[in-house]
């Protein structure tokens, strides 16, 4: 499986190097609201309850993700570095956020991109810790609707509902939004390429064929 590790910014419907003067104090925010997801994911995983990241992307891979979900929250060993790494983040985005500490930041000219560096509050994920995350957030900005024409239990139909996110933060419907259609695209892609990545394994030419 793939070994890269990716930078939880990278999530941002943006790039961040984009954002100076008042965007870095929004910027932050919407940083933040991603840690603090992260947190919430990370503890899901670790009690069992896969039911957290039961995502809705809007193609037809769901059955695929339900076998890599499988294989990737039994492989899945929450590093305490990790778990530090996000906490000393977050207390270091509040401190920044003060009033007084965020008017200087946005004085300064420098992008948000340049205080994520400078205060070292990104965080790494792996691939797999990646996926999960993905699949947490898609999960979380989604909602049912019931129709009385069927019993519940064996029917329902789920939307999306970005506005769910803003519950980890001080973010706007629009950066929810934004964060759907991004995530959604990727984690489509990183199904396509679940299914390549184990057809190679097989050395099956014939399954190889079929999915390249």
């Amino acid at each position: 499986m793939n070994s890269q590790k990716i930078f939880l910014s990278c999530l941002l419907p943006y790039e961040p190097s984009s954002r100076e003067n008042a965007g870095v104090r929004t910027g932050l925010k919407e940083f933040q609201s991603l840690l603090r997801a992260l947190d919430e994911a990370i503890g899901w995983i670790q009690v069992g309850n896969l039911e957290k990241f039961d995502s809705l992307v809007g193609e037809n891979s769901c059955q695929t993700r339900a076998v890599w979900m499988g294989i990737a929250s039994v492989k899945f060993f929450a590093q305490e570095l990790l778990i530090d790494q996000i906490k000393t983040s977050l207390r270091k985005i509040e401190n920044l956020l003060i009033p007084k500490s965020i008017e200087s930041l946005m004085r300064s000219k420098k992008s948000l991109k340049d205080v994520l560096e400078k205060h070292k509050l990104d965080v790494f994920l792996t691939h797999e810790e990646n996926f999960l995350f993905h699949s947490f957030l898609l999960s979380e900005m989604k909602t049912v609707q019931m129709s009385d024409n069927f019993i519940p239990t064996i029917y329902r139909i789920e939307i999306c509902e970005p506005k769910n996110f803003t519950r980890f933060g001080d973010v706007s419907t629009s950066f929810a939004r934004n964060l759907l259609s991004k995530l959604r695209r990727s984690l489509a892609n990183s199904s396509v390429q679940f299914v390549r990545e184990n057809a190679l394994r097989s050395q099956n030419q014939q399954q190889q064929r079929m999915v390249s």
